[in-house]
């Protein structure tokens, strides 16, 4: 299942269409943070069979999932993990994503692992020790599933196909599919061992299976229903009236938002730029909305590659290529592929090579993103990837600059179309340390009135997870009426809470540049002498110097008038 979205052009208008649904009777929840003890003291380790033996969308996918309740976690072909990766473990997943003859060596450490174990896909059968107690006897296909302590829970997918089982009497089944009167288990647990009996984890199923890792963790969330706001794609062309309407509102309702600022527009025609020195009134609304409930969020620096739009492209995935910016765009040489190379060695080399250019490429971005908001007075707390688009490497290297990161996520360097949300707050390891606050509903599609249903349907489907997240954005120029109904909608729901970033402990960092939790605790950089970041502030300073020059000459002007009017006023009195 492919999760990702597409943005409408409009020229030098306000580039993108949407409108975000956030009211609905049965939202999810998100969980309030558990001790840091019961975090630490779980140690995870992931033994998988994939289609080539490395990690791929699949295992990412899982990450998302477990990341939630530890970032201690590791993953390891079954071919090459060793008795020394046990050492420390409290559960120990098997995941077959693909069938496999697993080594005799890995079964024989997990059969003496005395810790959690879980089994998800293929191959299960193998593992006899801890999974004796059910038998694969086929594939069958199914249309519902739910909870079985709670049939109510009950969702509706498309056709998908689960293992059938045969399972002993004192197995506990959590999660069963049904297809008509014909029912099946999907998750199940007996004494220290668990088995998820597919192997596709993608949404909407995951989001049971979410819920459902609560029990084989054990880690204590106290709910309440959050949710979160993000304002789409404000750069230096957009009307700085539309953006002060929603702030006057949001502030008004007390609501905490976030707000994913582009600096430079770049007309693709023209290939001319548009800073936010060039916006004055916009970056003033900006410094209001900071002020006033607004997190910043750094949606790229152009949002835009090559000859793309500013809001139609991407910044960081070559979309032609459908590969990682690997080279400048004028260049059209193939990127090679494995089979090309006599090695392993030189294929990785090669692609070292590569990522080195995009990751200069993304740094010198960031870099200017960061640095051209700090010289505003715009503080970001957190990053979004235009269109969502971004490698493995990539990620990688936003992670030296920032520790959230907004949205959804790309999967694998493959195809960018590969990408899903997490149904709850996660730190997967493939981040690299940054925290994401996933986007679950997506947006309304311009003039396309059956994308509001659909969103509904999304919220349906993730108030499965006792502590998920609605996350959806919104595009400002679509105006305050619509966003208002849709507030009073969610505001009829008890006990909602908004989310707001800055409570999330969220550092950025570039060059002399530190911001935590949107405070501007260090600012070293040497402007004058010139710093790897825009020169777009010095140009602001001419601008608003002369600026300045002319409002005092304007002013003189109209002083040097109103004496003279006086002294021929008075003139004429005294001359009767």
């Amino acid at each position: 299942m492919i999760r990702n979205r597409h943005h409408a052009k409009y020229g030098l208008k306000p580039l993108l269409c949407g409108i975000l649904f956030l009211g609905l009777l049965f939202p999810p929840s998100l969980a309030k943070a558990a001790s840091d003890k019961e975090y630490e003291n779980v140690n995870v380790l992931i033994v998988y069979s994939s289609r080539d033996r490395k990690v791929d969308e699949h295992q990412r996918l899982l990450d998302l999932l477990i990341s939630h309740f530890t970032t201690n976690v590791t993953f390891k072909s079954s071919n090459e993990v060793q008795e020394k990766d046990l050492e420390g473990i409290t559960h120990l997943f098997y995941y077959g994503q693909v069938e496999d003859k697993l080594p005799n060596s890995f079964l024989r450490m997990f059969s003496t692992f005395t810790g959690t174990v879980v089994a998800i896909g293929y191959n299960a059968n193998q593992l006899e020790t801890q999974f004796s107690f059910m038998k694969p006897v086929g594939v069958k296909e199914y249309t519902e599933i739910f909870f079985s302590e709670n049939e109510k829970r009950k969702r509706t997918v498309e056709p998908q196909k689960v293992m059938e089982i045969t399972i002993e009497d004192n197995t506990d089944v959590l999660i069963e599919v049904s297809q008509g009167d014909k029912e099946y288990p999907l998750f199940v647990h007996h004494q220290n061992a668990y088995y998820y009996a597919m192997n596709d984890l993608f949404p909407p199923n995951s989001n049971f299976l979410a819920e459902a890792l609560h029990n084989v963790f054990k880690i204590s969330h106290e709910t309440s229903t959050r949710a979160y706001l993000r304002l789409e794609d404000i750069h230096p062309l957009v009307d700085p009236e539309y953006v002060s309407e929603i702030a006057k509102i949001l502030k008004q309702r007390d609501i905490p938002y976030m707000v994913s600022v582009i600096p430079v527009y770049v007309n693709p025609e023209t290939e001319e730029k548009y800073h936010l020195s060039d916006a004055p009134e916009l970056v003033k609304e900006l410094k209001y909305m900071q002020d006033n409930g607004g997190s910043i969020i750094l949606h790229g620096y152009t949002d835009q590659y090559f000859l793309g739009e500013t809001g139609d492209g991407y910044e960081f995935w070559d979309i032609e290529k459908n590969s990682p910016i690997y080279q400048s765009p004028e260049v059209n040489t193939p990127i090679k592929t494995e089979e090309d190379f006599s090695s392993g060695t030189a294929y990785k080399n090669y692609i070292k090579n590569l990522e080195e250019y995009e990751t200069a490429y993304i740094e010198e971005r960031l870099n200017k993103g960061i640095q051209d908001l700090v010289y505003h007075g715009l503080n970001p707390v957190a990053f979004e990837a235009p269109h969502y688009a971004m490698s493995q490497n990539g990620y990688e290297v936003v992670s030296e600059y920032f520790s959230t990161i907004v949205g959804q996520v790309q999967l694998t360097d493959d195809d960018w179309k590969i990408m899903t949300e997490a149904p709850n707050i996660t730190s997967p390891s493939f981040l690299h340390g940054m925290k994401l606050l996933p986007e679950t509903i997506r947006y309304v599609r311009y003039d396309d009135p059956t994308s509001i249903q659909e969103m509904k349907d999304r919220v349906n489907d993730f108030s499965i997870v006792r502590d998920g997240i609605i996350g959806g954005f919104y595009h400002p120029f679509l105006g305050v009426d619509g966003l208002v109904d849709l507030i009073d909608e969610m505001e009829k729901i008890p006990n909602l809470e908004w989310i707001d970033i800055k409570d999330v402990n969220n550092t950025v960092k570039t060059g002399g540049v530190v911001i935590n939790n949107g405070k501007l605790v260090s600012d070293k950089t040497d402007r004058d002498e010139g710093s790897s970041g825009s020169t777009e502030f010095p140009t602001y300073l001419i601008k608003l110097s002369k600026d300045n020059v002319l409002w005092v000459l304007a002013g003189s002007g109209t002083t040097m008038f109103m004496a003279f009017l006086s002294y021929v006023f008075f003139r004429r009195i005294r001359n009767g």
